[in-house]
């Protein structure tokens, strides 16, 4: 049996799948973690030039303000 088989039948992979193409406008992860997510997330987007669209800026704006202790560069 194959990979992709044994993902879609598991269903924590299948979750973790299910999640992996959405930007923290439509997904994010639980509250304790957000400031590192959203900061990593920004970082990746930056490091590769990555546009986001307006709802993830919204997004990113508002958790950003919230993380106080975290270095957020603006998202582009």
């Amino acid at each position: 049996m194959g990979s992709f088989s044994y993902r879609m039948r598991n269903p924590r992979t299948r979750a973790l799948w299910q999640k992996a193409d959405k930007d923290p406008a439509e997904w994010l992860p639980i509250e304790q973690v957000r400031c590192r997510y959203v900061a990593e997330w920004v970082a990746i987007e930056r490091h590769w030039q990555l546009g986001v669209d307006a709802a993830e800026k919204t997004k990113l704006t508002e958790i950003a303000q919230g993380c106080p202790n975290a270095p957020l560069t603006q998202a582009a």
